[in-house]
C-alpha cells in the first residue's frame, strides 16, 4: 500500500536527467529508468525566503549509508509509482538510479509513461528529511551565493520523475544558511565594535599621553 508524504518534514532535491523507457525481453513489457541524483554536478541558483543565494553538490559516496527502508517512486512527489520490489534503485558512477516496471493497467503509470513520450518530464527528483549539521558543509561559491556540499544523506523518502524542479524556499537546509548568513554580520558587527573599542583606546592613551607631558613641561 502506498504511504502517505503529507505533513513530513522533507526536502527535495532535483535532477534534470530525463528518464528513459527501456524494452525489456518481447513481451514482457517496458521499464522506466531514471537518474534522481547526479553526483558533483552544481544546482541551478537558489535561494532561502530571507534572500540567501547558493547552490548544491552531492558528493560520490553520499548514499553509502543511506536508510532506504521506506523508500518509494512517485511521480511529482504526489502520485504513487512503485515500491519494492516491483521498485528497483542503487548507485554507480553518475549519480543514484531508480528502474520500476510500468503496469499498463496502473493509470498513474500510463499517465507517467505519456507525459515521458510527449516530454513534459524534465527530470527525477527525490526526497529526504531534513539534514543534520555533520551532513554537508556550507562554503564560499561566488561573491554573495553560498556553496551547499552534501556529503551523506542519512535517510531518502521517495524519488521519481517530475515535470518542474522542486527546490525549497523554507526548508531545514535554507535555515541553517539564513543561520549561516546571521552569524556572519554578528561576526561583522562584533568585528566593528572591537576595532571601535580598540580605536577608542588609542584616544584615551593618547590624551593620557597629552596629560602627562604637560605636566612635565609645568
Amino acid at each position: 500500500m502506498a504511504k502517505n508524504l503529507h505533513n513530513r518534514a522533507i526536502e527535495p532535491f532535483f535532477c534534470d536527467l530525463l528518464p528513459e523507457v527501456r524494452s525489456v525481453a518481447e513481451g514482457d513489457g517496458i521499464r522506466i529508468f531514471g537518474y534522481w541524483a547526479v553526483f558533483n554536478r552544481l544546482s541551478r541558483e537558489l535561494s532561502t525566503d530571507k534572500g540567501v543565494r547558493f547552490v548544491e553538490r552531492i558528493l560520490p559516496g553520499a548514499f553509502d549509508e543511506t536508510d532506504f527502508s521506506d523508500a518509494e517512486s512517485r511521480f511529482n512527489h504526489s502520485d504513487y509509482l512503485s515500491s519494492a520490489p516491483n521498485l528497483r534503485y542503487g548507485v554507480d558512477a553518475t549519480g543514484a538510479w531508480y528502474e520500476y516496471d510500468h503496469d499498463p493497467h496502473d493509470a498513474n503509470h500510463v499517465a507517467t509513461l505519456r507525459r515521458i513520450e510527449r516530454r513534459e518530464i524534465k527530470g527525477s527528483s527525490f526526497q529526504f528529511p531534513p539534514l543534520p549539521k555533520d551532513a554537508f558543509t556550507v562554503s564560499e561559491h561566488a561573491p554573495g551565493v553560498k556553496l551547499r556540499t552534501i556529503i551523506k544523506f542519512p535517510r531518502v523518502l521517495e524519488f521519481g520523475p517530475v515535470i518542474t524542479p522542486a527546490y525549497p524556499s523554507s526548508s531545514a537546509f535554507a535555515r541553517s544558511l539564513d543561520e549561516a548568513a546571521h552569524q556572519e554580520e554578528l561576526a561583522l558587527v562584533e568585528q566593528q565594535q572591537l576595532e571601535q573599542q580598540e580605536q577608542e583606546q588609542r584616544q584615551q592613551l593618547k590624551q593620557i599621553r597629552l596629560q602627562q607631558f604637560r605636566a612635565l613641561l609645568q
